[in-house]
């Protein structure tokens, strides 16, 4: 019988993964590199995941950019797509109810800057920050690589 209900409950999540892997989708893409990908966390609260991958590359400096934004059912909500420099990543992300904050370094230029989206994909904010050569090295350490 604990065979039988084993069974049965890896059929489910299996259905399950599968199901879930078909909602999401990345479009018009011939190749993709994902340069982040993460969770967007509300407190303690998973409430979606995103995917920051380059979708263009408009000249030898800047790329176009998509963050993919998911539900915490991997159901695509929104793509939110901006031009960049080539040297951009995603370091964090978070959540307040209304807004979605991203914090990109740039490690060309040594800039930290926050971002706040809203669901439609505007830009409401954004704060940028030059680093010192001790932030950085804090920085480092606190997201244990090497950046820039």
């Amino acid at each position: 019988m604990k065979k039988i209900l084993t069974l049965f409950v890896l059929a489910i999540m299996a259905t399950t993964f599968i199901h879930a892997q078909g909602k999401l989708s990345i479009e018009n893409v011939r190749s993709i590199y994902i340069r982040n990908s993460g969770e967007i966390m509300d407190g303690d609260e998973l409430k979606g995941y995103f995917t920051f991958y380059v979708s263009d590359k408009v000249d030898s400096k800047t790329n176009e950019y998509t963050v993919q934004i998911m539900d915490n059912n991997l159901n695509k909500i929104k793509d939110i797509k901006f031009e960049d420099d080539k040297a951009v990543q995603i370091l964090e992300s978070s959540y307040n109810g209304q807004s979605i904050m991203f914090l990109f370094y740039n490690k060309r230029e040594k800039t930290l800057e926050y971002r706040s989206y809203n669901f439609e994909g505007k830009m409401i904010s954004t704060y940028t920050k030059e680093l010192t050569n001790r932030s950085k090295m804090l920085l480092e350490q606190t997201y244990g690589q090497k950046i820039g």
